[in-house]
């Protein structure tokens, strides 16, 4: 679409530039040298680090935990291959080894200082951009009623402090989002270098295209990048998409090309085509409900989003969104959102105006997630990430206008400062009492249920962190809330299944596994649990019937795996249970179980030597673990290693005195020295 060209008249320019400088309409050119280039980095770095200073005592949640705490990828930095090809987000899962290379699990608080760390640098990159832009748009002859530096800054300290960033930077997974955020804004600003560079400006269009190529790498949301950018270069360094083109047409051929690292990395193919293995979470191939739905259901949602950007309370972790239905639920949101984008539209298109490159900037970098393109979670606040930088960009600069028409020439600044740091004062605390939820997962599932007490989900999960930390009976109420909301859910009744389990109640709990397999037949987990329930009540041949079914469904199922090793080595068929075994450590070679069984397994098929090194592998994950010590010792000395065996029974005891067998084992060498 043609645009009126600007006049490019340099004569014309330094007159606007005069006019400007002589009627004080944007000073920020005029400000010191620290004023402009040092303070106020000092100063988004420290907003950033006070809101976010309570956020290292964070644990794993809802989708850490696959991510994170059994994602086998990331436990080596030798086998850097595999962590990239191993997902679709291979930046970000090369960050999460380097975290784990230098704390394992030990502790969390390494992984949340890197989480804060991107999102400062992601900051930095936005005051940047914006005070490079609002200086272009001075240099163009446009009124701005404060500094370029004051506005950026103030807009860069409200969007670091704001509480609905918590979801992208406390929870410690959303490091996608600020990761690709950071690499989003990064290409922005090499690319503000490149075109206002004097010389190499080559330099900065390839740091353009590696960023951009890192950001696709971390979240698909990226791919909006190149367009949003080409917009951007359109509306405020060139006359016309066609003059961009004409100057750029190799930097965005570049930075199209960046679009293939979404093809590699299977996102095209499994998201958007519904090709490959595993769960769908997004594309065509969502079963739960249309494109159209989807589409239809937006509206509210991104209405939602924009009431959280201007009042962020309560926020939620998992809303669990509903597909909206009606006149009141889709069809009033839809007339105000399609509104917006016309609006949108006509003031950058037609006007040529910034606020019109906000509005897009919002909706743009929102497309990917809250279009026609189905994700299995209709609204997650994450997705707000960047698009909150339109949306405080606006209130910024209607907040400026306001003051300049209304304010005292003399106290504007001061007015103007005193409401910035009541916002941001205000962000900071805000932000620091919403990341204490994400200190526990019973806090967090908490604050959930409060704000969405029909999330059948929500209850789950807040089930599941009071089973973790012991609370069976809170635990109950919260699954029978579950059960009591949607009676279908499978979920809900593995379970309390689980309760009964924890009880001792075990035909019980078989029960509640047979009602979720009733709703699910093709639920491993729930053959699984029952396999395990008719273990324990003894009836080997039913469980291991379950446990095989479980498996047809899911060969990749560890713990089916396992618990069929065991049932096998019930009825000992040794060969058959070492080959479970195995397999359980093929799929997790840090199952510490599944190795001690396969020792024990060697051991009574007289492979001592192999049996030994099992053991030895096992002692080496937790040296302290006293059967373990003792099992060893047994090996040991029945390959006629006597010494050796004294030592791990000592060891034995040492862990643990009041061992009987290992005090009688060790007697038993004793007297026969």
């Amino acid at each position: 679409m043609s645009r009126i060209p600007r006049k490019n008249n340099r004569k014309t320019h330094q007159n606007k530039r005069a006019k400007s400088s002589r009627t004080g309409d944007a000073p920020g050119d005029r400000l010191p040298f620290f004023n402009r280039h040092i303070l106020p980095p000092l100063l988004i770095c420290a907003v950033g680090f006070l809101a976010y200073g309570n956020s290292y005592d964070g644990v794993l949640i809802l989708d850490d935990i696959p991510n994170i705490h059994n994602n086998t990828s990331i436990r080596s930095l030798s086998d850097i291959g595999q962590c990239i090809v191993a997902t679709p987000r291979p930046t970000v899962n090369v960050t999460l080894a380097i975290n784990y290379a230098l704390e394992k699990l030990d502790t969390l608080k390494g992984y949340h200082l890197v989480n804060v760390l991107i999102h400062i640098s992601a900051a930095l990159l936005l005051f940047g951009v914006l005070r490079r832009t609002i200086e272009r748009m001075v240099t163009d002859g446009r009124n701005i009623p404060f500094s370029a530096t004051g506005i950026a800054l103030t807009t860069t300290a409200i969007w670091v402090a704001h509480p609905l960033q918590t979801q992208s930077v406390t929870y410690l997974i959303q490091r996608s989002e600020a990761l690709m955020g950071m690499f989003y804004l990064l290409t922005f600003y090499c690319v503000i270098r490149g075109i206002t560079a004097q010389q190499k400006r080559i330099y900065w269009y390839a740091a353009a295209i590696i960023s951009c190529a890192l950001g696709m790498g971390s979240k698909a949301v990226m791919v909006t990048a190149p367009v949003m950018l080409f917009l951007f270069d359109s509306t405020f360094f060139a006359a016309s998409f066609r003059e961009t083109l004409n100057r750029r047409w190799k930097l965005y051929l570049g930075l199209a090309s960046t679009w293939a690292v979404l093809i590699a990395c299977g996102v095209v193919g499994k998201v958007l085509l519904g090709k490959g293995e595993g769960d769908v979470g997004a594309g065509f191939a969502v079963q739960a409900f249309s494109p159209i739905q989807y589409a239809w259901t937006q509206p509210g949602v991104i209405l939602h989003y924009i009431r959280l950007a201007i009042w962020p309370h309560p926020l939620c972790l998992d809303y669990d969104w509903s597909v909206a239905s009606g006149i009141i639920g889709a069809g009033i949101p839809g007339i105000i959102i399609l509104t917006a984008i016309l609006a949108t539209l006509g003031a950058l298109f037609w006007r040529r105006s910034w606020t019109g490159y906000a509005g897009a900037w919002f909706f743009g970098v929102l497309l990917p997630t809250s279009s026609f393109v189905p994700i299995k979670d209709i609204a997650y606040e994450h997705r707000m990430y960047l698009s909150l930088a339109g949306v405080v960009i606006l209130c910024v600069g209607l907040a400026a206008w306001t003051l300049k028409r209304f304010a005292p020439p003399r106290r504007r600044t001061t007015i103007a400062w005193g409401l910035s740091a009541l916002l941001v004062s205000g962000g900071i605390w805000q932000t620091r009492q919403r990341n204490k939820d994400y200190h526990c997962t019973i806090a967090i599932w908490e604050s959930v249920v409060s704000v969405r007490p029909d999330n059948t989900r929500a209850w789950n999960n807040l089930g599941n962190a009071y089973l973790e930390a012991g609370d069976t009976t809170n635990a109950s109420q919260a699954y029978k809330a579950a059960i009591k909301l949607d009676p279908t859910n499978p979920t809900s009744y593995l379970n309390m299944g689980v309760i009964m389990e924890h009880r001792g109640d075990m035909e019980n709990a078989a029960a509640q596994y047979e009602t979720a397999l009733s709703l699910d037949p093709t639920s491993a987990m729930a053959h699984a649990n029952l396999g395990n329930a008719l273990m324990n009540l003894k009836r080997t041949a039913e469980a291991e019937d379950h446990y095989r079914q479980a498996l047809d469904l899911d060969p990749d199922h560890v713990l089916a795996r396992y618990a069929l090793g065991r049932a096998l080595m019930r009825r000992q068929a040794w060969a058959d249970a070492e080959h479970q075994f195995r397999e359980a450590l093929r799929l997790e070679n840090m199952y510490d179980e599944a190795r001690l069984r396969l020792a024990n397994v060697l051991a009574r098929q007289n492979r001592l030597d192999e049996a030994i090194d099992e053991y030895r592998r096992c002692i080496e994950s937790d040296p302290n673990y006293a059967p373990v010590r003792y099992r060893l010792g047994i090996a040991l000395h029945r390959a006629g290693q006597i010494e050796a065996a004294a030592t791990e029974f000592h060891q034995t005891l040492r862990i643990n005195p009041q061992h009987e067998r290992a005090k009688a084992a060790l007697n038993q060498l004793e007297s026969r020295r």
